[in-house]
């Protein structure tokens, strides 16, 4: 702090405050008058979803058997 005093306490909840009330003047009054039907929607219990199927096992597939094996290299180019 280069060795100065405090000179007044902390106030991150009025600076989230500020920030706040500008991104809602930004995002302008359409947004803000659809605040209320959104906060609604959220709301709103989710209904329970069905349990997930059991994954289907997956052959094994060799690490690096998706890289594209193509004759020549980067050294050489990648022409034929």
């Amino acid at each position: 702090m280069c060795g100065r005093a405090k000179l007044r306490e902390r106030n991150e909840a009025l600076d989230l405050e500020v920030h706040a009330l500008a991104s809602l003047h930004i995002l302008g009054p359409t947004f803000v008058r659809g605040l209320e039907e959104r906060a609604a929607e959220f709301a709103r219990p989710v209904a329970e979803a069905a349990a997930p199927a059991e994954p289907t096992p997956q052959p094994y597939r060799r690490p690096g058997s998706w890289i594209p094996r193509r004759p020549g290299g980067w050294v050489n180019g990648w022409r034929n």
